[in-house]
């Protein structure tokens, strides 16, 4: 079963839409959304997916041991993990 994030105000951008489907005579639509940033307390009900990013990002980091890292940032730059696809 995948973890859901729920937000009571979200404010997605839509990318594209997928799909479409009647569920009890509603229509809804399968959306893509564009990547967006949400604090880590919105992600409570997402922890199982946050621990599998933060782990592919770990192993990410270790892979890569040597070639930069966060010293060798600029000054008032900020890093974002970003990591690959399972």
């Amino acid at each position: 079963m995948a973890a859901q994030v729920v937000d009571a105000n979200p404010e997605w951008e839509v990318s594209d839409i997928l799909g479409k489907k009647v569920v009890d005579g509603e229509v809804q639509y399968l959306v893509d959304w564009r990547p967006t940033l949400v604090p880590e307390h919105a992600l409570g009900n997402a922890k199982e997916l946050v621990d599998e990013f933060e782990a592919r990002v770990q192993l990410q980091h270790e892979s890569k041991s040597g070639q930069g890292g966060p010293g060798s940032l600029k000054q008032g730059e900020r890093a974002m993990a970003v990591a690959d696809a399972p």
